[in-house]
């Protein structure tokens, strides 16, 4: 056998060996756990005993969050379904507001239609006024001319015959006054 060989063997039983000593004392301490276990096993129902109360409280609690939400969730849906259904109601007046705007300001043209006409007409009619109103003016004013005219005339010969009496007269009296 030479060197390497031992070597090889050497440490073949030195791993064989520890790997059982952990393996010996495993199952001897596995065996005092079991034994502690059952002489702590009293302790242990209780504190489990105890988890058990309290896992128990902490899921009562949690049962009455989940009723209480569940109320909560019913009243909110309660709500918005009142809220759906006035907003829904919202929504028919509003539309029937929109369809009374929409006659409305189809009424408004109409009737701004036919103010344009009568405004119009309006216009017109005081247009043929004023040119009724100007033809009389220049009626007026040409028939007072006329009759100032008219009666220059006659002033005006009436003082032409009385210039031309005093003149025959005033010949005549020259003529028989030598």
């Amino acid at each position: 056998m030479d060197r390497t060989s031992i070597r090889v063997i050497t440490i073949l039983l030195v791993a064989v060996t520890v790997y059982m000593y952990p393996a010996t004392s495993a199952v001897q301490a596995s065996m005092i756990d079991r034994i502690k276990d059952i002489y702590d096993a009293p302790v242990k129902v209780e504190e489990l005993q105890e988890k058990y109360e309290e896992t128990r409280g902490l899921i009562l609690e949690q049962q009455e969050l989940l009723l209480n939400q569940a109320k909560d969730l019913a009243e909110a849906r309660k709500q918005a379904e009142q809220y759906a259904a006035k907003q829904e109601e919202l929504m028919r007046e509003n539309e029937k507001y929109r369809e009374q705007n929409a006659e409305l300001a189809e009424r408004n043209a109409t009737l701004a239609n036919r103010n344009d006409s009568l405004a119009a007409e309006l216009d017109a009619m005081r247009e043929e006024r004023e040119k009724r109103e100007s033809l009389m003016r220049r009626l007026i004013v040409t028939g007072v001319t006329a009759a100032i005219l008219v009666l220059g005339y006659f002033a005006s010969v009436r003082i032409w015959r009385i210039m031309v009496w005093r003149r025959q007269h005033l010949q005549e009296k020259g003529k028989s006054a030598p």
